[in-house]
């Protein structure tokens, strides 16, 4: 059925399309986002179909190939061809596609399709809601590249492309353990109901912490990255690179009371936040964009997927609220921004220092959780007991134990 409809799009689109998108061409653009949008059908039936059955490892695998391909792909219309927006769009449809293809095979042999009629009703009741939600993640992920092609030259739409593509890198660990989460989460909920909260609340202070730290990386090391990864008509991408991150952490973050949503049956109200944030990012593009170029789209960025996280986090706490560790998360959040200001203020050092100096910038986000009091007792006993245990000389022992 997805097929037919993207054959009707693709057939009707040029016709009516326009009417919504006037400024949009269909050829190229929207046809190959209706393509795109088709070819990820497969690929999320096998993640879905991964996470039902906890194989983390193998969904691991297969985020990470689906990500090195598209990035790959981007990079190679982006940078090598100079394709710009359409670039972006020609690199994730080939990957989406290319992927499609293997994901199809691997699914086909580990599962066969089965009608189950009694399922229809409550699928289309959780299913349904989400059908805006995506229209509007759309507008998030790609309407910036559309418009800046319109406002400014295809040199600067291709280095935001490859900053946005870098800063994107976030997504795949927030993905991966979104998807260990989720089916983990349902079950304590399940299982134990509301006696699960100060748990899961312990785990979600530790999961912001983590991929705060893993965006801390990106952030510090945009510019070698880009260097490493492209030509130097494309090195102003490390300008671009932060604000996307920190625009994906956001994203992470909302992660963990969408999920509380989806748990609770309260799927519906998700949608509402993701519109406003899809309109206020377009919005927001259409009157920055003219007067700032390709940076203000990375504000932008930041900014949208901030208000998304804001919307869902108040709709949560009011329909199911949750134990939060709020002292301890606005601790990650002072660690992160101080490591932070400490980065900015960072003066230009010669080659050979620049890296070290990072890293070590980057070692000391751990620094400033404990230096601010993030562990509480239980956790600060058990790290004396482990560094006794180790001094003691049993730290072969210990990590032999830790061993298959």
């Amino acid at each position: 059925s997805a097929g037919v409809l993207a054959c009707i799009l693709d057939f009707l689109g040029g016709r009516y399309l326009p009417h919504f998108a006037p400024d949009v061409p269909f050829h190229p653009y929207l046809r190959l986002a209706i393509w795109g949008a088709f070819f990820q059908l497969p690929i999320q039936f096998l993640y879905n179909l991964l996470v039902t059955r906890e194989n983390a490892g193998r969904y691991v695998v297969a985020a990470t190939a689906v990500s090195l391909t598209t990035v790959t792909s981007v990079i190679y219309f982006v940078v090598v061809q100079r394709q710009g927006a359409l670039g972006y769009l020609l690199g994730t449809t080939l990957a989406s596609a290319i992927c499609a293809g293997v994901f199809g095979v691997i699914t086909a042999r580990m599962a066969r399709p089965r009608f189950r009629r009694d399922l229809v009703a409550p699928m289309l009741v959780y299913g349904l809601p989400l059908v805006p939600h995506l229209a509007a993640s759309w507008i998030l992920e790609l309407s910036d590249r559309v418009l800046l092609k319109r406002f400014v030259s295809l040199e600067e739409v291709g280095v935001y492309s490859v900053g946005y593509q870098i800063g994107a890198l976030l997504s795949i660990a927030a993905a991966c353990l979104n998807n260990a989460w989720v089916p983990f989460l349902f079950q304590r909920l399940e299982q134990q109901g509301d006696e699960a909260g100060p748990g899961l609340a312990r785990l979600v202070t530790y999961y912001v912490a983590f991929v705060s730290w893993l965006a801390l990386g990106l952030v510090v090391f945009a510019s070698h990255t880009v260097w490493l990864l492209t030509s130097s008509p494309f090195q102003g991408a490390s300008r671009v690179v932060p604000w996307v991150v920190l625009g994906h952490l956001c994203s992470a973050v909302y992660n963990i009371p969408s999920n509380l949503l989806f748990a609770k049956g309260k799927s519906w109200l998700i949608p509402s936040a993701t519109i406003a944030a899809g309109a206020a990012n377009f919005l927001a593009n259409l009157w920055l964009i003219p007067r700032y170029g390709h940076l203000a789209a990375a504000w932008v960025t930041f900014g949208s997927y901030g208000l998304m996280l804001l919307l869902v986090w108040l709709a949560a706490t009011r329909v199911c609220p949750f134990p939060y560790e709020y002292r301890r998360l606005g601790i990650v959040v002072a660690s992160l921004g101080s490591v932070l200001v400490v980065h900015v203020a960072l003066p230009s050092l010669p080659f050979g220092w620049d890296a070290p100096v990072r890293t070590a910038i980057w070692l000391s986000y751990p620094v400033a959780l404990v230096a601010f009091g993030f562990l509480n007792a239980q956790e600060q006993a058990r790290i004396v007991g482990l560094g006794q245990r180790l001094r003691a000389g049993g730290g072969v022992r210990f990590l032999a134990r830790l061993l298959p």
